[in-house]
């Protein structure tokens, strides 16, 4: 018999427009207001969690809210990724959604690279040449 076991998938409000879950510390809950992943976390015994956010900012705020319960944090960036990320015609063409996971810190720091290259040299996309040349054993991919 084949045992699954579920891996709860969490985004922020720091991926804007795209949750209502914020990462507020428990104590910050409102009652009515929107839910603390942090809140949920400790509620269901999670020792880890899996927050895949569209940007890099609410990575401070997540991994200090982490450290501060004891749970662990594995984060991931959604990204757009396209076959040439400098062609507008490409990222028309091939557009799609890709989720890079850090496993160590070392990870951490790709992602903030990915991330960062991205925005600044081709309005937020990457492509197969940029991964390339930035992956190495610290993130897994995941589509």
């Amino acid at each position: 018999m084949l045992e699954y076991s579920m891996i709860p998938l969490f985004k922020s409000t720091y991926s804007i427009g795209k949750s209502i879950l914020t990462l507020a510390e428990p104590s910050k809950d409102k009652e009515g207001g929107p839910d603390s992943i942090i809140s949920i976390a400790l509620e269901n015994k999670l020792d880890k969690i899996f927050l895949i956010e569209d940007s890099m900012i609410g990575f401070i705020d997540a991994h200090k809210r982490c450290q501060e319960n004891n749970i662990q944090l594995i984060f991931g960036l959604r990204i757009n990724c396209c076959n040439d990320r400098f062609s507008e015609e490409s990222r028309k063409e091939s557009n799609h959604k890709i989720v890079v996971m850090a496993k160590s810190d070392d990870g951490v720091s790709k992602l903030i690279k990915i991330y960062s290259i991205a925005n600044q040299e081709s309005a937020g996309y990457c492509d197969c040449e940029m991964l390339k040349n930035l992956w190495d054993d610290s993130c897994i991919k995941l589509c």
